[in-house]
């Protein structure tokens, strides 16, 4: 038998022995609660996350060793929708984005108005009411937070 045919041999032979022989237990740990074990569940009402985006630098903030150790190589390409082919391109470019401990809450929608209220905002372009009535107040809604911000302007450092 040719060399070649080798590596197709062991994926035949480890898919006749996983069909023969499965695996028990991947999915054990996935039964439903009864009421009891269900109401003992401590949990909160929120989700939390952090999203960081590093372009061109390594975990460090330091530009990448693919840059050459310097952002002049650094590119960023930008294609926006309905613009395909023509690509904004932004040169000797580097750095990151972290926003840290978002929470996304469930939360309704206040029955009073604000200043920034707008009701046009839930017509379609021939002002057609998109929701019934044509009202948001007391809908559900999603809200961002930000538990553990710092006061107004201040932002986490880091050093170089």
């Amino acid at each position: 038998m040719p060399s070649k045919y080798i590596p197709f041999m062991f994926v035949a032979l480890w898919l006749l022995l996983s069909i023969i022989y499965p695996q028990t237990g991947k999915t054990d740990s996935m039964v439903p609660l009864n009421d009891s074990e269900l109401q003992s569940v401590i949990g909160g009402d929120a989700i939390q996350l952090t999203l960081r985006l590093r372009n061109n630098v390594g975990e460090d903030n330091a530009p990448d060793t693919a840059c050459g150790g310097t952002p002049d190589p650094c590119r960023l390409g930008l294609e926006f929708v309905a613009r395909e082919g023509n690509w904004l391109v932004l040169k000797e470019f580097y750095g990151s984005l972290a926003i840290e401990d978002v929470r996304l809450e469930g939360a309704y929608l206040s029955n009073s108005g604000s200043s920034y209220r707008d009701l046009s905002r839930f017509e379609d372009a021939d002002g057609n009411c998109l929701l019934s009535p044509c009202n948001p107040d007391g809908l559900p809604a999603i809200q961002l937070d930000y538990p553990f911000a710092k006061g107004p302007g201040e932002y986490r450092c880091f050093s170089r």
